[in-house]
């Protein structure tokens, strides 16, 4: 994790991230790492390399895709927008 902090500051990984170690490391006007990115860290890591390993297999790496679109269900922001429309706006589906 040091390194990739490191690679914020010395530009290893863009121009424009300096700023990004002094705000994750010491804040800049309030708490340091408010969304605590350094603390997840690790575990991201460790889920990027199984996602890595696991798109080499295509076929599966498909499969799981549709899976995924298939059970995802109805979002949140649908249902709420479903919500409105029934109590507020009361308007009627476009054939």
């Amino acid at each position: 994790m040091a390194r990739v902090v490191d690679a914020l500051a010395d530009g290893t990984l863009s121009e424009n991230t300096a700023s990004l170690k002094d705000y994750l490391l010491n804040g800049d006007g309030g708490p340091a790492d408010p969304y605590l990115y350094l603390t997840d860290f690790a575990s991201y890591a460790q889920a990027s390399s199984r996602l890595s390993k696991l798109y080499q297999n295509q076929a599966l790496w498909r499969e799981k895709a549709v899976w995924n679109t298939a059970c995802s269900g109805f979002f949140s922001s649908d249902r709420c927008i479903a919500e409105y429309n029934e109590k507020i706006w009361h308007l009627s589906p476009l054939e």
